[in-house]
């Protein structure tokens, strides 16, 4: 699972899924606003091989679940990321995470169980 450390409140210097709702404000595609947060966060081209949805209806928000590689050499962008790592998704599970992401990497894997996408 790759996380980024935040630059900036809120929670600054906690671990954090890359993403944002900025993109939206120049495409309603969430496959193109994630390409890019990727790119503005860490400089890196993402390719998504799926993604999934999920309904949390705790705060009334739709989640979007990728999953893919990134191609090309890391650099932050230090206005938004101070780190950046891949962690084993075992360990990112037990980690404290920015905007409460436990509960989607939680849906997530049992999303992943439940589907019928195999990853290779």
């Amino acid at each position: 699972v790759l996380l980024v450390k935040r630059a900036r409140e809120p929670f600054k210097s906690n671990w954090s899924f890359i993403g944002g709702i900025g993109g939206f404000e120049q495409t309603s595609d969430p496959e193109e606003v994630v390409k890019m947060e990727v790119q503005g966060d860490i400089n890196c081209l993402f390719h998504p091989t799926f993604f999934c949805y999920n309904y949390q209806a705790t705060d009334k928000s739709a989640v979007l679940y990728f999953y893919g590689g990134i191609t090309g050499n890391p650099v932050i962008n230090p206005q938004y990321v101070s780190e950046y790592k891949l962690f084993l998704m075992e360990d990112a599970v037990n980690l404290e995470l920015a905007f409460d992401p436990q509960n989607v990497l939680n849906n997530f894997l049992h999303d992943l169980k439940n589907s019928s996408f195999q990853i290779l």
